[in-house]
């Protein structure tokens, strides 16, 4: 899958499922501490991180895939190279939602990569998983992965005070979520897949 528009930031990323090959690179450039501790919830991503958490991240994708309850794919640039991971987790079959996550390696931020994978990510989700809503939970001080979701039309649902217990406390998160009828309007394109 791939999102030839520019993002205004001249980075393009495509997704693809991970291999068992790709295990020492994802621990490169998943083993920053800044990370483990802006995944929900915390203490769910471990730092340091290696290619045995890598592997683990991996099996669990291949399988949850095979068995359609969860899809993560791996984030590459325009080298194709591997820069982070993008995944649809929490799948409810019964109320056709899910919940979507995403991380990028740390040289890799701010450069519109984040922006253009949650496309191909929210594309996917509503076009070949067939859900109606599409919603992701990120720390209320992760400012940036706020930021991206409302310009990609997400809105606010609210804020879970304190839900997530971490080293220096309690945090809260901030629920976004985008309807199908809203993504048809978006202007986010069909991954193509």
């Amino acid at each position: 899958m791939t999102w030839p528009r520019d993002t205004g930031r001249t980075a393009t990323a495509s997704l693809r499922s991970m291999t068992m090959d790709d295990a020492e690179r994802l621990a490169s450039i998943a083993n920053y501490e800044e990370l483990s501790k802006s995944i929900s919830p915390r203490g769910s991503f471990p730092y340091p991180y290696t290619v045995s958490h890598a592997l683990g991240l991996i099996e669990y994708a291949i399988a949850s895939a095979t068995a359609g309850v969860a899809f993560h794919f791996g984030i590459l640039d325009e080298s194709k190279s591997l820069i982070g991971v993008a995944a649809i987790t929490k799948l409810d079959r019964e109320n056709d939602g899910c919940e979507i996550g995403y991380w990028l390696g740390k040289d890799y931020h701010g450069r519109g990569y984040g922006s253009s994978a949650v496309s191909l990510l929210v594309s996917f989700a509503f076009r070949q998983v067939g859900v109606h809503r599409v919603y992701a939970a990120s720390f209320i001080s992760n400012v940036a992965s706020v930021r991206l979701l409302k310009r990609l039309g997400f809105r606010q649902e609210g804020i879970l005070r304190q839900s997530a217990k971490g080293d220096d406390g309690y945090a809260d998160e901030v629920i976004m979520a985008m309807l199908k009828e809203e993504y048809e309007k978006s202007g986010i394109p069909d991954s193509g897949r």
